[in-house]
């Protein structure tokens, strides 16, 4: 099945699948794919995505200028459900950003999708799976879609990650989810 997702999303293709937190629309981290994206949860250009990474070695090619104090929670709580926000690469579009300096990125710890973004070594978008001020999975938004992958229907056991603001010192918590952080 992985196989075929992999395929999904090299062929640009738009899905929604589970993760570690609550399930995801995705795709390539591409301009086009965020305007896809974009369109499908007919979303504000002003709102970025998470961006999901296989590992540490794909953060310099995103982030820039990463604290010390940054790289402390990273190697703490990663694979995991912590998205950072770090001051983006100058080559990442603000359509990824969502016209922003910063860019948010979390490296997952699922197994499916950890193998998915390792076997694509490349970052991918993601962002919650509804439409924008809807809190469901919505038939229409399933129509939208290319394909979907796993369980990706919300329950109340689902938790989205802890988002830390990482530009700033001391950090600030911008969401806290799954990692209850002071």
């Amino acid at each position: 099945m992985l196989n075929s997702i992999y395929q999904h999303l090299l062929d640009h293709q738009i899905g929604i699948i589970e993760h570690d937190t609550v399930p995801g629309i995705v795709g390539i981290a591409t301009i086009d794919n965020a305007k896809k994206i974009q369109a499908i949860k007919q979303r504000s250009e002003s709102k970025g995505f998470i961006v999901l990474i296989p590992s540490i070695d794909h953060l310099n090619n995103l982030a820039i200028n990463i604290s010390e104090s940054a790289h402390q929670l990273i190697n703490t709580y990663w694979p995991g459900p912590l998205t950072i926000i770090l001051e983006k690469h100058p080559d990442i579009s603000t359509v990824i950003s969502g016209q922003k300096t910063t860019i948010a990125i979390r490296c997952p710890n699922h197994p499916g999708l950890s193998e998915l973004l390792k076997k694509l070594n490349q970052p991918i978008l993601s962002t919650s799976a509804n439409i924008s001020g809807e809190t469901n999975i919505s038939e229409k938004l399933l129509s939208a879609v290319d394909f979907t992958y796993g369980n990706i229907q919300k329950t109340e056991t689902n938790i989205a990650s802890t988002i830390i603001d990482a530009t700033q010192t001391p950090f600030k918590i911008l969401r806290n989810g799954s990692i209850k952080l002071k």
